[in-house]
């Protein structure tokens, strides 16, 4: 995607608990149903910015207002898990 408005999006990377091999998850916070992985953070990041696009033309194509993110937060919660 070179022409356009470049929006910014948080992605949120998370380690894949049930795997024994690392595979990390990406959501695209902005973005229903905008979820990937990789083998590597990197990697799940940067396939997170391709379905981000993809996404965005299939908007596009649909006559479909894209959505954006408003605010973002940072929460603290206490893990019942000791």
């Amino acid at each position: 995607m070179a022409e356009g408005i470049l929006m910014r999006y948080t992605v949120v990377v998370t380690k894949d608990p049930e795997e024994e091999k690392d595979v990390y998850n990406a959501s695209v916070a902005g973005l229903p149903g905008v979820h990937t992985w990789g083998k590597s953070i990197e990697e799940a990041v940067q396939n997170a910015k391709e379905c981000a696009e993809v996404y965005m033309l299939t908007c596009r194509d649909l006559k479909d207002p894209i959505p954006h993110e408003v605010a973002t937060a940072t929460i603290s919660v206490r893990n019942p898990i000791e």
